[in-house]
């Protein structure tokens, strides 16, 4: 008896191991480009394996449109200065970018929402930041480190942004916000320098 209950547990371990691996995503291949197909037929960059310096990420691969940058989808990528992202995304995932030493600029589109925790994470040499006024969430760590940085734009749409966001980074750094938005409040609690947009049209 014991040995049955025994051997129907190890063939339910079994199966739920079957059942997960068959849901995990496929990873595809296009060009410089590694991407995870998803449930509703879109891509998510999984990995960029190029050397270019000035990057357009394309809008769609293989015919899926590109609605996500994937966690350290282009992490210590050294050659990289000038990114733009397309419209459509409208997430770029945790450390995306991390370690882009030689980032110093980023186009981000009308469609993005989300900036994952230490997307643009540690030595990345953006000066300026412009985020679009479709973001509603900047993750903890953001643009920490980020040593260049002095200045960034924050809409009010967005209402959360995580804990030490813009951590060391230029010490002129002033943030651009709305009047009584959640940035506005974020930078008085974090004792950050900021303005309001008629002051720095």
């Amino acid at each position: 008896m014991k040995r049955s209950v025994l051997w129907m547990l190890i063939c339910l371990l079994c199966a739920c191991c079957v059942c997960a691996a068959a849901e995990e995503p496929q990873a595809l291949a296009s060009g410089d480009y590694a991407y995870i197909l998803r449930d509703d037929g879109t891509a998510e960059i999984a990995k960029y394996t190029g050397i270019a310096e000035a990057l357009e990420i394309p809008a769609a691969l293989d015919g899926h449109p590109v609605t996500a940058i994937g966690d350290k989808a282009f992490v210590a990528c050294p050659s990289l200065t000038d990114v733009t992202l397309p419209e459509g995304i409208t997430s770029v995932g945790t450390q995306a970018f991390t370690y882009c030493v030689g980032l110093t600029q980023v186009t981000l589109p009308g469609s993005l929402e989300s900036i994952g925790p230490e997307a643009f994470f540690l030595d990345c040499l953006l000066q300026r930041v412009n985020l679009p006024d479709s973001v509603t969430r900047i993750g903890a760590g953001a643009f920490s480190f980020c040593y260049e940085l002095t200045h960034a734009t924050i809409p009010d749409s967005v209402t959360e942004i995580g804990k030490d966001a813009f951590l060391l980074c230029a010490p002129v750094l002033t943030l651009t916000v709305g009047p009584g938005s959640p940035a506005e409040d974020y930078c008085i609690e974090n004792h950050l320098a900021y303005d309001h947009p008629e002051n720095n049209p």
